[in-house]
Formats: C-alpha cells, sequence, structure tokens
C-alpha cells in the first residue's frame, strides 16, 4: 500500500520531469527558430549582395561603353562583356563576404560568450576568404583597394588613441606624392599602370600619345625637341595652358557630373525630395570644386612639364625628376575639394601607388633574384585588411569614408540591426 506521503513525492516528480521537458522542448524550438533565422539572414544578405555585384558589373560595362561614345555601335559587345565569368565572379565575390561574415560573427560570439573587438576581427578575417572567387588580376585589384581603406580607417582611430602621432595635412602629402609617382610611371614606365587607368590618362590628356611618350620622353633621341615639335602643342607654352584650362572645363564637368549624381541618387532622394534646393546648391558647389581641382592640376602638370624641358633643353629622354617634382606640385589643387574629397583622392593614389610598387617590384631584378612567392598571398592580405575594416565598421564606423560605410551598411548591415536581432533571440529564450 502505497503512503500518501510517497503519493504526493511522486506527482511532485513528475511536475518536475514535465517542467524539465517543457524546457527542453522551448529551449529546441528557440535554437532552430534562431538558426532559421540565421539561414534566412544569410540567404538575404548573398542575394543582395549577388545581385548588387551583377548590378555594378552593368553599370561599370555601360559606363565605359558611353565614355568611350560606342554604346549604340557596341551594344551586343557591351551585351557580351556582362554575360562573362567575370560578372558571375565579382557577383559571387560580394553575395559571400557578406554572407561569411554574418555567419562566423554569430557563431564565434556564441562560443566565445564575449562581446568584444575580437569577434569582429575574427569574422573579417573569415569573410576575406570571399576572395578566392575572383581571378587573380580582379584579387590583386580589391586587395590593394581594400588595404588602402583599412589603412585609411585604421590609422585615424590609432591617433586618436594616442598610439600614433596627428601628422597634420597629411591628405596633401599622400595626393601630392602619388600624384608625382603616377606621372612618372604615365610618361617613363606605363607598364607599372593598369592598361585601363594608363588608357585614361591619356584620354583625359587631351593632347598626350603613345608615339609622342616615346619619342620625346622615353626613348634617347640626338636633340632637344620644342613642344611644338613634338606635337604637343602648336601654340606657345604659356597661349596653350591658358587655352588648355578653358577647354578643360567643360569636358571635367561631364566626366564629374555621374560621380557628384549618384550620392544624391543613393543616400539623398528623400533629402532632394523634401527640400530639393539646398541639395542642388550643394551639388553644383561640389561640382563647381571637383572641376576646378582637376583643371588647376591639370594646368600644373602641363606648364610644370613644358617649363622644365624648356629650362632643361636636353634631348629626351626626360629625367626621372621631371616628372616626380611636377606631379608632386599637383597637390596644390587639392585646395578646392572640400575635406572628405579630400581624404577620398589621398585614399585613390595610395592605391594606385600600392600597385605601381608592386609591379615595379615584380619586374625588378632583384625579385627575379629572390624568387619570393607566399600562397594565396593576396587571400592572406584581403583577410588582413578585412579584419581592419569589419572591426572599425562595427565599433568606430566616423572613420569609414563615406562610400566604403554605405557600401557595407548596405551589405553587411549595421551593428544596431544585428544587435536587435540578437536580443529579440535572448529574450525568447
Amino acid at each position: 500500500m502505497i503512503s500518501p506521503k510517497n503519493e504526493e513525492n511522486k506527482c511532485d516528480n513528475n511536475k518536475i520531469n514535465s517542467i524539465h521537458l517543457m524546457e527542453k522542448i522551448k529551449t529546441t524550438k528557440n535554437k532552430n527558430d534562431e538558426f532559421e533565422q540565421l539561414v534566412k539572414m544569410i540567404i538575404q544578405r548573398f542575394i543582395r549582395g549577388f545581385c548588387s555585384g551583377v548590378a555594378i558589373r552593368v553599370g561599370y560595362v555601360f559606363i565605359k561603353a558611353l565614355l568611350k561614345k560606342s554604346l549604340k555601335n557596341g551594344f551586343y559587345k557591351a551585351w557580351a562583356a556582362i554575360r562573362t565569368k567575370s560578372t558571375l565572379q565579382i557577383a559571387a565575390f560580394l553575395g559571400l563576404f557578406p554572407s561569411l561574415y554574418r555567419a562566423s560573427l554569430h557563431y564565434i560570439k556564441k562560443a566565445r560568450n564575449i562581446e568584444d573587438g575580437w569577434n569582429y576581427l575574427l569574422s573579417g578575417a573569415i569573410a576575406g576568404l570571399s576572395i578566392l572567387s575572383l581571378d587573380k588580376s580582379n584579387r590583386e585589384t580589391i586587395t590593394f583597394l581594400s588595404l588602402t581603406r583599412a589603412i585609411g580607417a585604421g590609422l585615424p582611430a590609432l591617433v586618436e588613441k594616442g598610439h600614433l602621432p596627428n601628422v597634420r595635412h597629411i591628405d596633401f602629402l599622400v595626393y601630392s606624392i602619388g600624384c608625382g609617382i603616377i606621372l612618372f610611371s604615365a610618361l617613363l614606365r606605363p607598364d607599372y599602370l593598369s592598361p585601363g587607368y594608363y588608357q585614361t590618362i591619356v584620354k583625359w590628356s587631351r593632347n598626350f600619345t603613345e608615339e609622342i611618350a616615346n619619342n620625346h620622353f622615353r626613348n634617347p633621341g640626338p636633340r632637344f625637341v620644342t613642344c611644338q615639335e613634338a606635337g604637343l602643342h602648336k601654340e606657345s607654352c604659356i597661349k596653350f595652358n591658358i587655352l588648355d584650362i578653358k577647354r578643360g572645363i567643360p569636358t571635367m564637368s561631364r566626366i564629374f557630373f555621374p560621380v557628384h549624381v549618384l550620392p544624391i541618387l543613393l543616400y539623398k532622394r528623400k533629402a532632394f525630395m523634401t527640400s530639393p534646393l539646398p541639395v542642388i546648391k550643394a551639388f553644383i558647389k561640389n561640382m563647381a570644386a571637383s572641376t576646378l581641382f582637376f583643371v588647376t592640376s591639370s594646368a600644373i602638370t602641363k606648364s610644370g612639364l613644358c617649363l622644365f624641358r624648356n629650362a632643361l633643353h636636353k634631348p629626351p629622354p626626360l629625367p626621372a625628376f621631371v616628372p616626380l617634382v611636377v606631379g608632386t606640385t599637383t597637390g596644390i589643387g587639392l585646395l578646392w575639394e572640400r575635406k572628405s574629397r579630400r581624404k577620398e583622392l589621398a585614399l585613390f593614389t595610395a592605391f594606385q601607388m600600392l600597385g605601381i610598387f608592386y609591379t615595379a617590384f615584380k619586374k625588378s631584378q632583384t625579385a627575379s633574384k629572390l624568387n619570393i612567392g607566399v600562397p594565396q598571398g593576396f587571400v592572406i592580405l584581403f583577410s588582413l585588411a578585412s579584419m581592419i575594416i569589419m572591426h572599425v565598421h562595427e565599433t568606430q564606423p566616423g572613420y569609414l569614408n563615406s562610400i566604403t560605410k554605405a557600401g557595407l551598411t548596405f551589405l553587411v548591415g549595421d551593428k544596431d540591426i544585428y544587435s536587435k536581432w540578437t536580443e529579440s533571440n535572448t529574450r525568447a529564450k
């Protein structure tokens, strides 16, 4: 015969077991819900990134065709260029990067059970593996671009924390040195530049051709050749440079128009719809500043080359110090631009410098003697850059330039969105 007390204990045990079972079921359900939400987020990020990659590739191909004025005649060529392996690779890269980052960040946080910067560093490194989807040429470009963005974001953060000294006007310094190296490469060593960028320089110069460069800047010649004999211009140097400024303003305005319209279409649509006048005023001001910046830089470059050539009065080739000095002085043109644009232009020249130094080293005798090769070196470098960029994006996004910040927010999402999603799961548990 079972005593009432034993019966009561048995009931209590059954209740406890039922509660434990219900908690286990609830925990399992929460885990399943959490996993489903994570998978959903990863898929959404991948689709968004993949579609963005296709859109970027389409925009690049058609803008390139428009600049060449060949869209009408070359439509089918442009369409064929879109339907290539490169388009798929770029789209896959932009889809994989945010997906890998979000997945790794979720599980690293869960494994470590700590909220600190190492979560973003480790997740950024894993996301960097997405560069494996690109071919060697694109890996090189993306890596150097990311490294300059990482340096541009990481150095100010270290300066603020007191780890590095504050160098005033460093954007002018970097931009000026970069322009000197780029001009040296364009005039004397075009093989150091990417073919596309070199052709852009040739086109924007308006009076510079490969034949003129070879005959009067690069290859040795018997005597000094004037600018008029070389075919650089028919007028005197002073008259030509004054006329070139006048001719350059409408040309540069057309080039910079899409540069300043695109941010309005992407980030300022609401502001334009509600208060169009301030947006239009800012657009006109920025357009004028960028046009004057480029026209000034071009005038300094061309007049400087004329001045040095005539002063030296020596037969070709052009001494290496001439383009280095003349290019460096073009930093004066940066005064027209606003502060944010100065930093962006400095980062762009830094990106070109990295490419030039890398190519120059590869072509040097030192590299051939040393025979240095790091397996998947660009993957390693890109992962390191991704670590810095994602850490800054999550902790101090103000150090990122506007384009990088907007792109990462669109593809990866910002910390606030992820934190809300994580907090809602924590409350559900």
